[in-house]
């Protein structure tokens, strides 16, 4: 790298964040300006890391149709959204290259690197346990109850007593976690005024909110552990799905909060979340009585869907996939079985 070229990228370290985004898109003007923002966000907005990934996308473009290449650029951008609080990112980088940008591979070997880290798979850092806890309860009231202004405005006071009251329970550091706290609050959209008490100032951004939620799920021990035993399948968890709705199906985007038992769908057209209570929230209440039924012929309710593969769970709510596998995984993430009993708390 040239001398002039080594200023250029010294001068974009130093950038404010609010010239940030433009800096790097002028930099890398041959990338899609979309892609530039994904990998800002996929990045934590952090510069020299969003350097990196773009300097890594802008140089390993293949002499293939330029719609391909987006589709690539998105796959690896999803590859860094999913794995990059779990892998750093240089391996997730290098994995990619070695598997010649296919995704799924990359994503198998990302997966198996998971699950040979986690040793002891039924213990997790205390830190971890905290901060999802309290992010978890502030992203659920929000997208539950949008428009209730008692969720968009957090007491700095309840917000210290109650971490502090966690801290101690567990043994874990009060400022470190209180600042790692903070940085999520700031990362949901919301603002400290005054220096006092935590505002969401902005018009809700329920897309954003949505996406934070689900990352936060996805870090909850049985999500890991399935994710751990779909591996051996070379499956994923089901993140879409068609449920029966006023003699209809919706398409909705599907998460699983083992700890609360409910299944949370997102409607994409509305903007809006639903939940359904699987068993009972209370968190020593383990249930292992969830009914599934499976049924191949609703003629009667829509001819669109005579063909697909349908679930019937608890008697109430009907699912639909398109094929018997992603019909399977969807029982296993609803269910125990002999293999997954000592784990799930559906």
């Amino acid at each position: 790298m040239s001398m002039s070229a080594k200023c250029n990228w010294s001068k974009l370290l130093r950038q404010t964040e609010g010239n940030n985004i433009w800096a790097l898109q002028e930099n890398f003007s041959a990338i899609e300006k979309e892609t530039v923002l994904q990998a800002w966000n996929c990045c934590g907005k952090d510069t020299s890391e969003t350097i990196e990934v773009l300097r890594f996308i802008n140089n390993n473009k293949l002499t293939i149709k330029f719609t391909i290449i987006l589709q690539n650029q998105k796959h690896l951008l999803l590859l860094l959204e999913d794995f990059g609080n779990r892998v750093d990112k240089a391996t997730i980088l290098n994995i990619w290259k070695q598997c010649n940008q296919i995704y799924y591979e990359t994503r198998f070997k990302l997966e198996e690197i998971c699950s040979s880290r986690d040793t002891n798979r039924l213990k997790e850092k205390e830190e971890l346990m905290i901060a999802r806890s309290i992010s978890l309860h502030i992203l659920w009231n929000i997208l539950r109850y949008p428009k209730m202004i008692k969720y968009r405005q957090i007491s700095c006071h309840s917000l210290h007593t109650n971490l502090r009251l966690k801290c101690n329970r567990l043994c874990v550091d009060f400022v470190e976690t209180l600042d790692d706290m903070e940085d999520n609050l700031r990362d949901f959209g919301f603002e400290k005024v005054n220096n006092k008490d935590w505002y969401y100032l902005q018009d809700i951004q329920i897309l954003h909110l949505w996406k934070r939620y689900r990352k936060w799920i996805s870090t909850q021990l049985v999500y890991l552990i399935i994710i751990i035993i779909f591996v051996c399948t070379k499956s994923n968890i089901p993140e879409k799905i068609f449920m029966l709705r006023n003699g209809k199906w919706k398409e909705y985007e599907i998460a699983f909060d083992y700890e609360y038992r409910r299944i949370v769908l997102f409607d994409n057209v509305k903007l809006k979340v639903k939940s359904l209570q699987v068993g009972n929230p209370k968190k020593f209440s383990l249930e292992f009585n969830v009914h599934i039924q499976w049924n191949n012929s609703l003629s009667d309710i829509d001819d669109t869907f005579l063909k697909r593969f349908c679930l019937i769970l608890n008697h109430t709510w009907h699912f639909c996939t398109f094929d018997s596998e992603e019909r399977e995984k969807l029982s296993d993430c609803c269910s125990v079985n002999a293999v997954k009993h000592k784990y799930l708390l559906f």
